[in-house]
């Protein structure tokens, strides 16, 4: 009797989450846009009031539904800024999410680039050219790594591929007291391939920044991030390989 109790109250939390998600879409409400109160959402859809309350977590939680003083339930956004928050700790406990998450971010970023080359503005190729001038020290590695590469992602000026910056810079990044040793070059090669993405960007050339970009990531694939993993990418030429 208590297993078809709470199957029975799935049943109705989620049709309740349903009927929400269908009333939204229904009348085509965007962001700022205000929902019924929690009494017009229970007479509406023939439930009581804690089950949608329930229903509105679900959607705060995932950041569509917010709640603004003196207005109430309103619509927030339907692109989530940061999907893989919840997750990030315990992705930390996976060792070959590392190795992963360095493959994931390599392929965004050599698919982004044509978007980087028809959007980024003057303003960006300077905060790139700034961070890259400033890395003179291992100390603000971390930290410059995770501003350059956002800001090549945030380049994009699409939504979804910002919302996967903390997953493919934050936590790549983050991970490196565990992995330099083994795959980072050191400052000054650290910098004339940074330096070597802005040039391209900057001389808008296609071909350049995608071998700028690959250049930067091949010795992660090349001696295998993963332990006892060797993955090949890129082969290993005189041009291309550079000791970390």
């Amino acid at each position: 009797m208590l297993a078809l109790g709470k199957l029975k109250k799935q049943s109705t939390l989620t049709s309740a989450i349903n009927g929400l998600r269908d009333y939204i879409i229904a009348n085509k409400l965007g962001p700022g846009d205000r929902l019924p109160t929690e009494g017009e959402l229970s007479q509406g859809l023939g439930i009581s009031r804690n089950i949608v309350r329930e229903s509105m977590q679900y959607f705060r939680a995932a950041g569509i539904v917010e709640t603004k003083q003196k207005v109430g339930a309103v619509i927030g956004s339907f692109i989530p800024d940061d999907p893989f928050k919840s997750y990030l700790p315990f992705l930390a406990n996976d060792p070959k999410c590392f190795a992963e998450a360095v493959q994931m971010r390599m392929a965004l970023e050599c698919g982004s680039a044509p978007l980087m080359l028809a959007n980024c503005a003057a303003e960006d190729i300077a905060k790139l050219k700034a961070l890259v001038d400033a890395l003179t020290s291992e100390a603000g590695r971390m930290e410059f790594d995770i501003q350059f590469h956002s800001i090549l992602l945030r380049m994009t000026r699409n939504r979804f591929i910002e919302s996967m910056i903390s997953l493919t810079v934050e936590f790549f990044c983050h991970g490196a007291p565990m992995i330099a040793g083994r795959y980072h070059a050191d400052v000054a090669q650290t910098a004339i391939e940074h330096r070597a993405i802005v040039e391209a960007l900057e001389a808008r050339d296609a071909g350049r920044l995608d071998e700028a970009l690959k250049l930067h990531y091949e010795p992660y694939f090349r001696k295998g991030l993963a332990r006892g993993t060797e993955v090949t990418i890129f082969p290993a030429t005189e041009t291309n390989v550079h000791e970390a």
